[in-house]
């Protein structure tokens, strides 16, 4: 069925028609709805008419739709949080469950590729072995609550292997999510020019200011909640950029994505986040080796260039102000001290988290019991908030045990081998450097993880995602050539 709105084409199977009547019935009532929410004031009212003209736009533009969602993925802060109820319920949750909805409704991203099928049995298993965890759990509605985000994240990466079907689709998808990654880097800096300006008696930023005892001005968080997501995001959007640099057009253009990479490492230091750090530090050897066998450049100019733009970018940040380099370097430096590693709180709360797990070894405590069972060091109860293992692997075996772990471990086996078939039959160098700068992105997210604690935010399992429809393309060129 091919229908014409104006100059805009819109085109559904004939088995999932969506009638004329329908869509001018909706429009009316749409219409009507924002009339009454303007009059009654009606914030209810007003998003259920944006969730219509949402779930209308997925019927006919699918890409358009992951489009917005993506413009939205970012937002994890408690002011961008919907008013439903207690619950943290997120912009893209929302739009995710609409998005899911129509593509049940058309039967599309059903089908799984036979190469992919086994690292969805493991997903599977992995979120039936959490499932079942909840039963042993001590704090059985902090379990559900967290079991449904786990189960939302893996649902947000099936989405994208389900909309992305072709380069053209991809692509909309990036350049939205570097678009949004510039607006998050921007936001950050902000953050702490506003700080700075607060102390000089300018009083233009009225957002929190984190840990100024430890960077001056404070660490910038964006739209997230703590730095540490800020910086886990600046880290991964450093190999975003790749791509976009390597292929520009003009060199105008290369000279001002550049310019980002470097505004996005000032982002990242000023966060303050050692975990990223290292991430960096174990990731873009490892990127720079894929790119030097296929792109045949001199990998030792490159790493010249590389620390020297570095070096450049650190001389800039001491030269604009002493005191944030040397919190920087202190920072760096202290991470290898003896003391502040055995006085960690991540280190503490690490080792309790170990010892619960000791006690049930073999299923865990049950998905996010740590909330109840764990301690927040260094803090009175009357102080302390919500208790977290601040490191993936500790996470997973408290929750889940030894079989939740050994399934994690089977998934990402099979997820790595999905990628190394891809990367076997890449015929082009543009989409090899696509593949690898997010297989590379991925490896510096999870060893940060290591450390820290995003793997519950969504633009992890959106990258997955994205390096699998990719992934996924590759093979189906490679299989139709």
């Amino acid at each position: 069925m091919n229908s014409q709105i104006g100059t805009f084409k819109l085109q559904t199977p004939a088995t999932i028609a969506f009638p004329f009547w329908v869509l001018m019935t909706t429009l009316g009532a749409g219409f009507l709805l924002l009339a009454a929410s303007v009059l009654a004031s009606s914030w209810f009212l007003f998003g259920l008419l944006l969730a219509i003209s949402y779930m209308l736009l997925a019927w006919y533009r699918l890409d358009l739709a992951l489009t917005v969602l993506t413009l939205t993925l970012l937002l994890e802060h408690n002011s961008y949080l919907l008013p439903i109820s207690s619950l943290r319920v997120r912009i893209h949750q929302v739009l995710l469950l609409i998005l899911m909805a129509v593509l049940l409704i058309q039967k599309r991203g059903l089908r799984i590729d036979t190469h992919l099928k086994p690292f969805v049995l493991g997903v599977l298993g992995y979120l039936g072995i959490n499932a079942l965890s909840i039963l042993v759990s001590p704090a059985r509605g902090t379990s559900i609550t967290i079991f449904i985000l786990l189960l939302l994240l893996a649902l947000l990466t099936w989405v994208l292997v389900a909309i992305i079907r072709t380069e053209r689709d991809l692509q909309l998808i990036w350049n939205a999510l570097l678009f949004v990654g510039a607006i998050e880097v921007f936001v950050g800096l902000w953050q702490v020019v506003g700080a700075y300006l607060i102390t000089q008696g300018t009083f233009l930023f009225h957002g929190e200011v984190f840990h100024s005892d430890i960077i001056p001005y404070g660490r910038p968080y964006g739209t997230f909640v703590e730095p540490d997501w800020f910086g886990a995001f600046t880290m991964l959007y450093l190999f975003l950029l790749v791509p976009s640099f390597i292929f520009a057009r003009n060199w105008f253009a290369r000279i001002a994505i550049a310019g980002m990479a470097v505004l996005t490492l000032i982002a990242n230091f000023l966060s303050a986040v050692r975990a990223s750090w290292i991430g960096l530090a174990v990731a873009v050897p490892f990127l720079l080796v894929l790119l030097a066998r296929r792109l045949r450049f001199n990998l030792i100019a490159v790493i010249m260039a590389g620390l020297l733009g570095l070096l450049g970018t650190f001389g800039f940040l001491s030269l604009v102000s002493p005191s944030l380099g040397h919190a920087v370097v202190s920072r760096v430096t202290t991470l290898f001290d003896e003391r502040t590693v055995s006085d960690s709180p991540r280190l503490i709360t690490s080792q309790d988290a170990w010892e619960n797990f000791l006690t049930r070894p073999i299923f865990g405590n049950g998905v996010g019991s740590y909330k109840v069972l764990g301690v927040v060091p260094f803090v009175s109860v009357w102080e302390a908030g919500e208790a977290f293992i601040p490191s993936l692997p500790v996470t997973i075996l408290h929750d889940t045990g030894i079989v939740g772990f050994i399934i994690f471990v089977i998934t990402a086996i099979l997820f790595i081998q999905y990628l190394a078939r891809a990367f076997r039959r890449t015929t082009d160098a543009r989409s090899f450097v696509i593949l690898a700068s997010l297989a590379s992105g991925l490896l510096a997210l999870f060893f940060s993880y290591i450390f820290t604690t995003g793997f519950w935010i969504a633009f992890t399992w959106f990258v997955v995602g994205l390096t699998i429809a990719q992934a996924r393309l590759i093979l189906k060129s490679h299989s139709s050539s």
